[in-house]
């Protein structure tokens, strides 16, 4: 039987795609060992709780990607071992994780992105204010985490920060992160309500729009006063779940003034039953520890001692009838 030579170059063709299918699956191939083998080996080299344990082979090479409570504050840790003689080595890189708390990532699973294996994970790290929540993908073969992140208030995570080189420089890493931030329960996604100003939920983006210079005059010291603009609201700013610490909270007949750790000064008008934010610092780090009446109307705030030398220092007055402030 004699082929004609459209013919050779098809079979030749075929048998390259063949050859080329097999190669890959080789490259992405099913771990030797099972998800439960590989946690019992983990739970008998380490802890009997590991945080999580991912098997992975690539290339010929078997891996278990693991996180762990280690450390002096049981920081969640990542960690690499590779099978080599039948035994599990474990890499010299280490990687501690940027958590809120000790058991994450919860989400850990094995993906391939561009043709490579990679385990996909999120962690979060939240103050009393602020929280980012990270997008992970761990190559085991390079020993690298890429990453992006987004940040903002707590119950409105939508900022994305500029991707760095090692992830621009990857176009599928790139594209698959983007993605997994567009589909995520824990980002706030553009909707009528998050871009409301007026929202409640963005009480505090609406005090800095409406007062858009206050920090600024009071750096350089050319105004020795500001009236201030209150946005106000109906629900109850002050005893929000979303609030932490409490630096002080005092009264007297017509306003309560509460301020929070790593947040802003808020009020309440007992008497039209309205909430406002008096003050909102230009940082997270230049919260207002102390606060006292000087007058019925009147609140004397102090800044913090050891205050950064580009933040507001300076102890300062606020009229909440006014709301004029001077310093």
């Amino acid at each position: 039987m004699v082929m004609n030579k459209n013919a050779l170059i098809g079979v030749g063709l075929a048998v390259s795609v063949l050859a080329l299918f097999v190669w890959a699956q080789g490259l992405m191939s099913q771990p030797d060992i099972s998800d439960e083998m590989a946690v019992q080996i983990v739970q008998y080299q380490y802890v009997k709780k590991p945080n999580a344990v991912v098997p992975v082979s690539y290339n010929g090479e078997t891996y278990i990607v693991t996180v762990l409570p280690l450390g002096e504050n049981d920081e969640p840790t990542l960690i690499v071992l590779k099978k080599v003689a039948d035994l599990w080595q474990e890499q010299p890189q280490t990687f501690t994780l940027t958590c809120s708390t000790n058991d994450c990532p919860t989400d850990a699973k094995k993906v391939s992105v561009g043709g490579h294996t990679y385990i996909f994970f999120t962690t979060e790290s939240s103050g009393n204010a602020l929280g980012t929540v990270y997008f992970n993908l761990f190559s085991p073969i390079e020993n690298h985490i890429y990453t992006m992140s987004v940040f903002g208030a707590l119950g409105n995570i939508n900022q994305l920060e500029p991707a760095k080189s090692d992830v621009t420089g990857n176009q599928a890493v790139y594209d698959y992160l983007i993605q997994q931030i567009a589909e995520s329960p824990q980002i706030a996604h553009i909707s009528e309500q998050n871009l409301d100003v007026n929202s409640v939920d963005n009480a505090v983006r609406n005090w800095l729009l409406s007062n858009p210079d206050v920090h600024d005059v009071m750096r350089k010291g050319y105004l020795r006063e500001y009236e201030l603009v209150f946005p106000e609201y109906s629900d109850n700013l002050i005893d929000s779940d979303m609030h932490g610490s409490v630096n002080f909270d005092i009264s007297n007949n017509q306003y309560r003034v509460a301020s929070f750790f790593k947040e802003g000064v808020y009020a309440h008008d007992k008497i039209r039953n309205k909430y406002f934010i008096v003050w909102f610092p230009p940082s997270v780090y230049d919260w207002i520890p102390t606060g006292s009446f000087v007058e019925p109307t009147k609140i004397r705030l102090i800044p913090r001692e050891d205050c950064f030398t580009d933040s507001i220092c300076v102890p300062f007055e606020i009229d909440l009838k006014t709301k004029k402030l001077t310093y």
